[in-house]
């Protein structure tokens, strides 16, 4: 039986993709990764099977509940989220990868460690991480070295406050440019619309409210 997330699941979930987005770009840009090399960016917020579209969210934004839904629920979504091309870059196919596809997956996949996730163990440090990714990339060179040299210069710069974002009226930027910051917060109020449209979300949360 499928499982359908809360209204409160949802919304947070909203404010979970678009600050992982914001983490990643606020690197992105420390490391001078031009958006012309993926054009799925703003990060996870734009293209098919981005984190705003319902066949996504529909089964990630079940992250907190029970280990057991995530492979009938949050798996197949999770799945069709990787087929942007930033995923396939680093999952797949990273011997076609770029220096810079490689940065972002590196870059992406270390700000996912940073954040709480649960189905990942939570939240943890740098060092955490670096044991992490080197387990999970140790057979492939490429992205060992990507994941060795990002973590190496994120930890050097002042990390972003991502915790002072706590609800969807509270989406300040946290350091980034203020056109892609402008494009995030665009591409959140247009998903807040389409699950309006769509029945997903009451009226009770007006996206009108969310202003830059």
């Amino acid at each position: 039986m499928e499982k359908i997330p809360s209204e409160a699941e949802i919304l947070d979930w909203l404010v979970q993709t678009t600050k992982h987005s914001m983490h990643v770009e606020y690197f992105l840009e420390k490391f001078d990764v031009n958006p012309v090399v993926d054009l799925e960016r703003p990060h996870d917020t734009v293209g098919p099977y981005n984190k705003f579209e319902w066949p996504v969210i529909k089964g990630l934004a079940l992250k907190d509940r029970s280990v057991e839904n995530f492979f009938f629920h949050i798996e197949p979504s999770l799945k069709l989220h990787r087929k942007q091309l930033h995923h396939r870059m680093w999952n797949g196919e990273h011997y076609l990868a770029t220096p810079e596809n490689l940065t972002i997956g590196a870059v992406d996949a270390i700000c996912s460690q940073l954040e709480n996730r649960d189905y990942q163990g939570g939240k943890h440090t740098y060092d955490e991480i670096n044991e992490i990714l080197f387990k999970t990339n140790k057979q492939y060179p490429r992205k060992l070295i990507a994941t060795i040299e990002a973590i190496a210069e994120m930890r050097k710069l002042t990390q972003p406050d991502l915790e002072s974002i706590t609800d969807l009226y509270n989406i300040h930027n946290i350091g980034i440019n203020n056109k892609t910051y402008q494009k995030i917060i665009f591409r959140l109020n247009e998903a807040l619309q389409n699950l309006y449209a769509e029945n997903h979300l009451t009226n009770k949360y007006h996206p009108q409210l969310i202003t830059t």
